[in-house]
């Protein structure tokens, strides 16, 4: 499990700026693309 959860990180911390441009573009407004809400899961145990 914690292979997973390292490859998980792995993998959002190399795309976290092109999906997030991506969602906001599609949206238009940064707070609902919940960039907080993702950095705030990336902390949690």
């Amino acid at each position: 499990m914690q292979q997973d959860e390292t490859a998980f990180t792995e993998i959002y911390e190399e795309y976290f700026d092109k999906i997030y441009r991506y969602i906001v573009l599609k949206i238009g407004d940064r707070t609902e693309a919940g960039y907080e809400k993702a950095l705030e899961s990336l902390e949690q145990p």
